[in-house]
């Protein structure tokens, strides 16, 4: 963990003092109300949180949880089957964030903004960031918007290319399949996506979008022979 216990606890009292960091058998942890505030500066509501620090953090994304039962443990709340709240996409996070973030960043960032929109929800008023798909489907629809694709093998190809060390020879022909060269159509995404995530993340996304596409296709393939 690049940050010592010492050093989130003084992060935590300068830019989030409603939250304070504790030490457990398991690592650190950050717990306590997180405030939400409307556009005059003044307290709406608050939720009873607690977040979990992995132990490579910041390299890895805390754990978030809402632990007031106000929030309903659903997809369409966005909570993760473990219970934990889905405050973004992973890669939106890491282009977000970066990897040398502070936990004040994390909380008062993509955390700030996905309590405000349950604190809008509870109200009836729509998610006001726009409301993206839970799970995997929220991740290739990062990608397609990220790449330009429309379907997922695209997805999984350009990331499997963009996992590699080396950036793609020219004349080769495009992860996209596209049929043209890489030079003329996803190159230039390729060297964004290799600048701006690591390595080892981009190959285990690929790797873990590559099984729901499998899933997916057998899925298809034994509906045509039901069908048939």
């Amino acid at each position: 963990m690049l940050y010592s216990l010492d050093s989130i606890r003084a992060d935590l009292a300068e830019h989030c003092p409603t939250y304070c960091a504790i030490e457990t058998p398991s690592g650190i942890e950050a717990v306590g109300g997180h405030v939400v505030r409307g556009k005059d500066g003044r307290e709406v509501t608050r939720f009873s949180v607690r977040i979990i620090l992995p132990e490579n953090f910041p390299r890895s994304f805390p754990k978030v949880f809402e632990t007031g039962n106000r929030i309903p443990r659903t997809a369409e709340r966005h909570t993760n089957g473990d219970g934990s709240c889905c405050v973004g996409v992973t890669a939106a996070l890491i282009e977000r964030l970066g990897h040398h973030y502070k936990l004040s960043t994390f909380i008062n960032g993509p955390v700030n903004d996905y309590f405000i929109g349950e604190a809008l929800v509870e109200l009836g008023e729509p998610y006001p960031y726009g409301e993206a798909r839970h799970g995997y489907r929220g991740v290739f629809d990062y990608w397609y918007d990220k790449l330009g694709l429309l379907t997922p093998q695209a997805v999984v190809g350009i990331l499997k290319q963009a996992s590699k060390p080396k950036p793609p020879r020219k004349g080769s022909a495009c992860p996209c399949r596209s049929g043209k060269i890489v030079r003329k159509c996803h190159r230039v995404q390729i060297l964004w996506i290799q600048n701006r995530f690591p390595t080892d993340f981009l190959l285990s996304e690929a790797e873990s979008l590559a099984e729901v596409v499998r899933i997916a296709e057998e899925h298809a393939n034994s509906q045509k022979s039901i069908a048939a």
